[in-house]
């Protein structure tokens, strides 16, 4: 089976998170997600920075790509995974932070925050480009 071009390459905007405003997103620079070649990619957004390892997978009839990050929240760990799809020239997906987030819970035993993403491309092959 022939694999499908890499359609998620390139760095993508974060527009908007369902638990932060546009302000938080872009606490200390633009919030984004970038997927680059060999699996590799990158989050920011808020105080949080991770490096993510990503693979495109098939659900259903419909491809993602799937990604698992760890990095640090204002000096503290922070790890997770995710997914995102295209829509148009969005990408929509979701992200889920483990730990930090969420009240303590002994009736949970990995207690985590999932976030809704909608990001959008940023232009490519444009220097300075924001």
């Amino acid at each position: 089976m022939k694999k499908s071009a890499n359609k998620y390459l390139g760095k993508w905007r974060i527009l908007e998170m369902e638990q932060w405003d546009r302000e938080f997103i872009d606490l200390t620079g633009e919030g984004h997600i970038a997927f680059e070649k060999k699996t590799r990619g990158e989050l920011h957004f808020g105080a949080v920075d991770c490096d993510l390892d990503c693979r495109i997978e098939t659900v259903g009839e419909q491809e993602r790509i799937e990604f698992s990050f760890v990095g640090v929240d204002e000096g503290e760990e922070v790890s997770g995974r995710g997914w995102a799809m295209l829509d148009g020239d969005r990408l929509c997906g979701r992200i889920r932070l483990l730990g930090r987030y969420d009240p303590p819970n002994p009736e949970r035993n990995n207690p985590s925050t999932t976030v809704h993403l909608l990001v959008h491309e940023l232009l490519k092959n444009s220097p300075g480009s924001t």
